[in-house]
């Protein structure tokens, strides 16, 4: 059974992991802390200033820029521009961040997207957990999927579909250009040789690529899209979910001039201690925002030939083989079970539920 008990939060612990840990910080380093508007829903007041307060205590110069949202990273301000350049490391606790993930970004300095979207986010073992430990995992996944040769993903819905790893190891053709804190998945993976179906249920939402509105389209029956050689191929299911999805993907595309029918690449979350409180339904943007580092959670990106593209096709509990071997399998991330992975990845002094699945993800 996975633990879903909550520890004892510790903003401060969370502070530090982030900025020692994962963005590297030292004593005289200028540090700018990138913050939402007031009142937009995302962030809470919290979370950042704690960050920027450690930060002082750690030596460095700390400065927030409260910076207006944008429809997409080309809209980037040009006062954050020139103080980026200027910075040792910026921090994102703004969307930008997430808007930027595969971009490139101005200014030498770190770059780092925050999804402690609160203080009690921050302090949960969500953040806690070592960042060294969940870089090492990450790495040694990449690895894996870098010497295999071919991937399946089942769901209890019915979601089957497979497909051969590129042979040049693309794998989805780009990687994070940002660091995430905490890490929440791998680079994706390509699937430009996969073919089988999805089955979506519950809702569509943004891949946090851009802005759009509607930003989200939920429905409620199940809907299967059948996939060809890395296309979308065609829909089934009730007809007014049918019609609605359709009209959906024409309308993204036609906002950015993109490709709807192309599904790009695929990853699935591997912080195990990620959760969400209470119900995704009233919190969407929210919880696509942190839902993705779950492993209880695998999503498509869809509709654009680029990662992540600009709509997320959801997968709720699902169970992926690599080659022969089950990495995930609904609540079950058994990659991160096995001992040789616990001990490559130093995980032998943590206690014995550390590691565990929560299952608290909001769905």
């Amino acid at each position: 059974m996975a633990d879903d008990r909550p520890r004892p939060a510790d903003p401060k612990a969370g502070a530090e992991n982030l900025l020692v840990n994962c963005v590297g910080l030292r004593a005289g380093d200028n540090l700018l802390v990138v913050r939402e508007p007031p009142g937009l829903g995302l962030y809470d007041e919290a979370a950042a200033g704690i960050v920027t307060a450690a930060a002082g205590r750690l030596g460095a110069r700390a400065s927030a820029a409260i910076v207006p949202l944008v429809a997409g990273p080309e809209d980037m301000p040009a006062d954050l521009i020139a103080a980026m350049t200027e910075a040792d490391h910026t921090i994102f606790f703004h969307r930008l961040g997430d808007q930027t993930r595969f971009q490139d970004t101005p200014g030498p300095g770190t770059k780092t997207m925050c999804y402690a979207l609160s203080r009690d986010f921050l302090g949960a073992d969500f953040c806690t957990l070592p960042h060294g430990l969940l870089a090492k995992l990450k790495q040694a996944i990449e690895a894996d999927l870098g010497r295999a040769r071919r991937w399946r993903i089942t769901c209890p819905l019915g979601t089957d579909i497979g497909g051969d790893f590129d042979p040049d190891r693309a794998q989805g053709g780009a990687d994070f250009t940002l660091k995430l804190f905490p890490i929440t998945t791998f680079k994706p993976v390509s699937c430009r040789r996969a073919s089988g179906q999805v089955v979506l249920s519950k809702w569509l939402i943004g891949t946090g690529s851009r802005d759009y509105d509607p930003y989200e389209l939920r429905f409620s029956g199940l809907v299967r899209a059948r996939v060809q050689a890395g296309r979308l191929a065609g829909f089934d299911g009730p007809a007014e979910d049918v019609r609605r999805i359709r009209a959906h993907y024409d309308f993204v595309a036609g906002e950015f001039g993109i490709e709807p029918d192309i599904v790009h690449s695929w990853h699935a979350g591997i912080n195990p201690r990620t959760f969400f409180p209470g119900p995704a339904e009233g919190a969407l943007r929210q919880w696509g925002t942190i839902s993705f580092a779950s492993p209880r959670y695998l999503h498509f990106h869809t509709c654009g030939a680029y990662a992540p593209g600009e709509i997320t096709w959801s997968v709720f509990d699902p169970t992926v083989w690599i080659d022969d071997q089950i990495y995930w399998q609904r609540d079950r991330f058994r990659y991160l079970e096995r001992p040789e992975t616990r001990a490559l990845i130093g995980a032998g002094d943590l206690a014995p539920d550390a590691l565990r699945v929560r299952t608290d993800i909001g769905f």
